[in-house]
């Protein structure tokens, strides 16, 4: 009876007190569901901060606290939103006030902080409303953004953790090289860099916020920059995106200090950055240069406020190395450096550009090839194109074909094949009164403007040796000695089938094909060869590509392994020696992009070396 009664008694109470405790644990774990660990370690009350404190005290290390995270958002076309989270704060408690607000607790809400914003931010084109529950289970800092990066890859506001930047390596070339006896050989630098000004640079921050702020300030990167200049030590300098400011006050006069003389052109219209180029006085003398400007308001294609410079050296040559009996007179070495337009849509625009550029190095060193010197070229620059496509065919081949091409196409920076207008380039691509042909010279005032074409001396001697002058008709008399014979072409002799006719821009320009005869030659391949992937040589928030070239002059020759009429270079009086190699894309994301604590502009800088056997004349 007893027994009975007791059971009765406590049968209830029991429930009662089971009941009490579910509550408590369902509690509890809905606290733990509304606390986000973002960065690995979830926020603790103070009584489980002091106790974890005090067993730990003798290990010195920091202890952290896994716990699964729980992120409630809804999806909809415009992008995520935020249901429901409180942001990580102490827990209520009587010793709340004692909390330490060290450095990295202050890190931890911080990070938080900037978390639950881009997920509020992100802009993720998706269709349907739907709630989600992101969990990163118990991942460190470095394993969360990781997770963010590859779950939303919209989160190119988020910085990476730091990561170990790489040197960058110089490749010897040397090895492939064979010494020539035509003259003394001058052994100097080029350096090609794209410094990104600082204007441009605050006026497109969304092109760099997966760079933390203080590798953007311009102290900071004018420091890093000098730094390079000072290591690489060129002995020719082109720069673009150089702020005049900034240029004239800063970078100009540590150059000079440092031996260089330089020319500097501003971008044309309202634009604060520019274009220069140094060069060592102890290495070179300044011939002549000329400023270009690319704007020409009644040109429809070259209506943009981009530049470049153009310039004319001799190299200084020690006394001590001059062979006996020869000239002091050495021939002269061309260097231009340009900023073509960005616009992606624009490849006509570019191409006019490159023309003109081109003409405008002919027109410097035509007086000197006519007197027999060889007078080698380098462009460096910017070029805004990606390689294989035709602007850069038509400066590695020396011609091409561009009637009915999509603008867009001609640099190949994006591919808009899906739009439904295209631009396309039509003959002619520039008016007859700008005075320069197609195959990218100026026509001078004593040049014959009659109907008439005129033959050049090296298209005569070509002829000799072209291949129907090599071939006898079958219905030809046969006389011994005299149509029994065939010309023999020297070893290496290549004919240029685009130097039939020096065209004229008084004749109808129908054929809509452009060539130049400078016979440029990339210092780089463009990609690895060992890992095969592309080079790359700017980068920021969008696809790293390489843009950036510097082009030197090299000789034709015939090579059966390129096939019948193919073109194919080879070193010729100018030859490179080596160069700075580049980096994949890949490389340069996993150290935190570009700019970076080290690489302080969102281009890397081209450097190479060349032997220059000068010739005497």
């Amino acid at each position: 009876m007893i027994a009975s009664l007791l059971a009765f008694v406590l049968f209830p109470l029991s429930q009662f007190l089971h009941s009490i405790a579910d509550k408590t644990r369902e509690n509890d774990h809905s606290q733990e569901r509304k606390s986000i660990a973002v960065g690995g370690s979830s926020e603790m009350s103070d009584a489980n901060e002091a106790h974890s404190d005090k067993n730990n005290e003798n290990a010195g290390k920091e202890v952290v606290s896994h716990k699964p995270v729980y992120l409630q958002y809804t999806m909809s076309g415009d992008g995520f939103h935020l249901l429901s989270a409180d942001v990580p704060q102490a827990l209520e408690g009587k010793d709340k006030e004692k909390k330490s607000n060290t450095t990295e607790q202050q890190n931890e809400r911080d990070l938080t902080q900037k978390s639950l914003q881009l997920f509020e931010n992100s802009a993720e084109n998706l269709q349907d409303d739907m709630p989600l529950d992101w969990s990163f289970g118990t991942q460190n800092r470095e394993e969360l953004v990781d997770s963010l990066f590859w779950q939303i890859p919209s989160l190119t506001s988020f910085h990476l953790p730091e990561q170990e930047v790489k040197e960058r390596q110089w490749e010897d070339l040397t090895k492939t090289q064979k010494s020539s006896n035509n003259g003394c050989q001058i052994e100097f630098t080029v350096m090609s860099y794209n410094i990104l000004s600082q204007n441009l640079l605050e006026a497109n921050p969304t092109l760099y916020a997966h760079c933390p702020t203080d590798v953007l300030s311009w102290n900071i990167r004018l420091h890093n920059l000098l730094q390079e200049f000072r290591m690489w030590d060129p002995d020719i300098l082109c720069l673009q995106e150089a702020q005049e400011d900034h240029y004239q006050e800063q970078i100009e006069p540590t150059l000079v200090q440092m031996g260089y003389k330089c020319m500097y052109k501003r971008r044309t219209g309202n634009k604060k950055d520019g274009c220069a180029l140094c060069y060592k006085t102890s290495k070179f003398d300044l011939i002549s240069f000329e400023l270009v400007e690319f704007l020409q308001p009644s040109v429809e294609v070259l209506d943009r406020d981009n530049v470049g410079i153009v310039a004319l050296f001799l190299g200084v040559i020690p006394s001590d190395l001059k062979p006996e009996g020869r000239p002091s007179k050495a021939s002269p070495i061309c260097v231009a450096n340009t900023h073509l337009l960005f616009s992606p849509r624009r490849g006509d625009i570019k191409l006019a550009q490159v023309a003109l550029l081109m003409a405008e190095i002919d027109l410097m060193i035509r007086p000197w090839r006519e007197k027999g010197a060889s007078c080698p070229v380098i462009v460096c620059g910017d070029f805004n194109c990606i390689p294989r496509m035709p602007l850069y065919q038509f400066i590695v081949t020396g011609q091409l074909y561009y009637h009915g091409l999509p603008a867009w196409m001609i640099s190949g920076q994006e591919d808009l094949s899906h739009k439904f207008y295209q631009r396309k380039l039509y003959t002619p691509l520039w008016p007859q009164n700008l005075g320069i042909t197609d195959r990218c010279q100026y026509v001078t005032s004593t040049e014959n403007k009659s109907d008439n074409r005129i033959y050049s001396h090296c298209f005569m001697r070509g002829l000799r040796y072209s291949p129907p002058a090599c071939i006898r008709p079958e219905a030809l008399e046969f006389i011994p000695g005299v149509t029994d014979a065939r010309p023999v072409p020297p070893e290496n002799w290549f004919y240029d089938k685009s130097a039939n006719v020096e065209s004229k821009v008084f004749f109808p320009r129908i054929g809509g094909t452009l060539y130049h005869n400078l016979n440029l030659k990339s210092v780089h391949s463009h990609y690895d060869l060992e890992t095969g992937k592309p080079e790359v040589t700017s980068l920021h928030t969008g696809l790293g590509a390489t843009v950036d070239y510097i082009f030197y002059s090299a000789e034709p020759v015939n090579d059966p392994k390129h096939g019948v009429g193919r073109r194919h270079l080879q070193d010729g009086p100018l030859k490179l020696l080596g160069r700075l190699t580049l980096f994949s894309e890949e490389d340069l994301w996993a150290m935190n992009g570009l700019p970076n604590k080290m690489y302080s502009s969102d281009h890397l800088c081209l450097l190479a070396k060349f032997c220059w056997d000068t010739i005497y004349f």
